[in-house]
């Protein structure tokens, strides 16, 4: 069923961006709460190999483009697309739980923040305990930035589920 839904506003429409956990998403394009229609659909693959288990979504405007961000516990990952044309979505990029990215293991939530001109896909690990932080300025070519896991210097990350940014 479906997990996670985030609304997007692209080229003046508004669209609404649903993810299920068993490995796919809709795009769909809502001109009026009575008149919604499809504009696209994804689903775990090739194309998309990191949507398995997707438990949130978020979007990010970055040098013009717009993406969403998927959280997928079930492949351990991060699934970047590139949704400008939302009725041609496009794989920018997957990162995947391993020694380059360590806290990502039951990847649960993600959201984005711009910290000194910058954009960053900050993501909760379930499974890992902690939090992935990722430059995402390129989304085709992301880096890791940092993590933090649960233990002495951060001692309530045990089972970290999810995750939100305030300005203050």
């Amino acid at each position: 069923g479906a997990t996670s839904i985030t609304t997007v506003t692209i080229g003046g429409s508004i669209y609404a961006l649903v993810v299920g956990y068993h490995g796919g998403g809709q795009i769909l394009n809502i001109p009026d709460p009575y008149n919604i229609t499809n504009a696209s659909s994804i689903s775990e693959g090739t194309q998309y190999p990191e949507l398995l288990g997707a438990t949130s979504i978020t979007t990010a405007t970055i040098g013009g483009s717009t993406y969403a961000l998927v959280a997928s516990r079930d492949d351990d990952g991060v699934q970047i697309i590139n949704i400008t044309d939302p009725y041609n979505p496009i794989n920018a990029s997957s990162i995947t739980d391993g020694t380059r990215y360590p806290e990502l293991d039951g990847a649960t939530s993600i959201t984005t923040a711009t910290i000194g001109g910058s954009t960053y896909a900050l993501v909760t690990a379930f499974d890992d305990d902690g939090v992935q932080i990722i430059n995402i300025d390129d989304p085709y070519n992301p880096t890791n930035v940092s993590s933090i896991t649960d233990g002495t210097r951060y001692p309530e990350l045990d089972g970290a589920h999810s995750i939100t940014t305030a300005t203050i």
